[in-house]
């Protein structure tokens, strides 16, 4: 899917959707803290890694599925009830970036021989990636700068777009937990998505800021 100016912005143009099939979710869930679902999400991610090591993996895909499930309500649910927190963005991201890490990690853990090297590479292209945005976003609130919504993906924190962003990364989690025989092959192929996406967003800075 590409958007306007090249840029693969899936999560924006799925960000109505989502709000649709959460809608239901969200009203059940409206007295709970937002915090305690950004809790849950944590908790359940960090269940799919336990799962993984134990060779559960149907459970593990369900519990990913139920661990993003609850990623997407904490940010519905703060906009539904006007709870949004500059702490809960914050702890929302952390929560993903351990998540993510750890899952990764257990799935190297669960095949023999481990594809470490593979892993060491995306979890380097993962690291980069991340300052790749994380300071283009304090850029962006440092100047206040106004540019066009198409440009922006805006999640707690302004950003902009590129190939893999959440959608993709919870899609190629899920195909890992399915195919974990082929933990070298997608490690690479998603090695080479971020990298892509770390130059979108470098031409992105050089041509904007």
């Amino acid at each position: 899917m590409r958007p306007e100016g090249g840029r693969f912005i899936v999560d924006n143009r799925l960000r109505s959707l989502k709000a649709v099939l959460l809608a239901p979710a969200v009203r059940i869930t409206a007295r709970v803290s937002p915090l305690i679902l950004t809790a849950a999400s944590f908790g359940t991610g960090l269940a799919v890694a336990v799962l993984i090591v134990s060779d559960r993996p149907a459970a593990a895909l369900t519990c990913w599925l139920i661990s993003r499930v609850f990623d997407g309500l904490d940010g519905e649910v703060a906009r539904y009830g006007n709870k949004q927190s500059d702490l809960g963005g914050y702890l929302d991201i952390m929560g993903d970036i351990t998540v993510y890490a750890v899952i990764l990690i257990a799935l190297t853990a669960s095949v023999s021989p481990g594809p470490w090297g593979a892993l060491a590479v995306l979890l380097a292209t993962f690291y980069v990636n991340i300052g790749s945005w994380m300071y283009l976003a304090a850029v962006l609130e440092k100047r206040k700068a106004e540019q066009p919504a198409r440009e922006l993906y805006s999640t707690s924190i302004e950003m902009p777009g590129g190939l893999v962003e959440g959608t993709e990364s919870v899609v190629f989690i899920a195909v890992a937990l399915l195919f974990r025989s082929h933990l070298p092959l997608l490690f690479g192929v998603f090695s080479l998505m971020t990298a892509i996406t770390i130059a979108q967003r470098v031409r992105w800075a050089w041509n904007s800021i």
